[in-house]
């Protein structure tokens, strides 16, 4: 049985499993080829986003089955329709959420690695510093990169594939 046959056949039994699998396993294999171009690998910053992308992968796998329903096809009208709905509706939240689970997430972590007592009241202050400052332009830099990736996913990609092509 060839891979693809395969993995349609598991993401057809388990959608739920197979999109966080897929959604952690690509963003680990990604983040890990990234950052060993720049530099040593982060375990710690590459366990974080990967767990994000694998957890959001679920909803983001049913919402563009959602969006399909209600512009079927790949016209550039439908693709349009999908892009800028998902975008609008979708984007500033995940760039926030991710901001602030990688931000509270690394305090956690921090905070226990030098055997310090965890302070929620840190942690909330180091998320609401950080989103303070670099929320508008996370947006804004999550519009122009999101926008031609999502126009792609629905014109060109099969929807088995999107998890694996958006992580």
């Amino acid at each position: 049985m060839s891979f693809n046959r395969s993995f349609l056949r598991l993401q057809s039994l388990y959608p739920v499993r197979m999109s966080l699998l897929t959604g952690f396993g690509v963003m680990a294999t990604g983040d890990a080829l990234i950052q060993s171009s720049q530099g040593p690998l982060d375990l710690q910053r590459n366990v974080i986003v990967s767990i994000y992308s694998g957890a959001t992968a679920p909803v983001f796998f049913y919402w563009w089955r959602y969006l399909d329903s209600l512009w079927p096809g790949t016209s550039i009208r439908a693709v349009l329709k999908k892009t800028a709905f998902n975008q609008m509706c979708l984007g500033p939240f995940n760039s926030t959420f991710f901001l602030i689970w990688s931000v509270s997430t690394q305090t956690y972590l921090r905070q226990r690695a030098l055997g310090e007592e965890v302070n929620l009241q840190v942690i909330l202050d180091e998320v609401v510093n950080k989103a303070t400052l670099e929320i508008p332009e996370l947006i804004c830099s999550a519009f122009t990169f999101w926008i031609p990736c999502n126009a792609v996913n629905f014109m060109f990609v099969p929807v088995h594939w999107r998890i694996v092509f958006m992580s």
